[in-house]
């Protein structure tokens, strides 16, 4: 089963949870799934369409995804998602 690693300004919207076992064969099914058990994560991972809000990084393992492609990209069993806060500047 794929896992979803909540960042901690978000657990307190997916029940304190560190880690959510989520049922999915792509990243896309994986938040509505997540998302059916923590309706409050929706609006903070992604916006009205679907897509990932912009100051958001997604991963998949080790390899960060594209905002747009995220939701289509596969997922395996061991598979971990991983969002993280994007930082700009320098």
């Amino acid at each position: 089963m794929p896992t979803l690693c909540i960042p901690e300004a978000l657990r307190r919207y997916a029940g304190g949870e560190v880690v959510l076992g989520v049922a999915g064969a792509t990243v896309g099914a994986a938040l509505a799934d997540a998302f059916a058990g923590h309706p409050a994560l929706r609006i903070r991972l992604v916006d009205e369409a679907g897509v990932i809000h912009p100051h958001l990084a997604v991963f998949c393992n080790d390899t960060q995804l594209r905002r747009d492609e995220a939701p289509d990209a596969p997922l395996g069993p061991g598979d971990t998602l991983t969002f993280l806060v994007a930082v700009d500047g320098g």
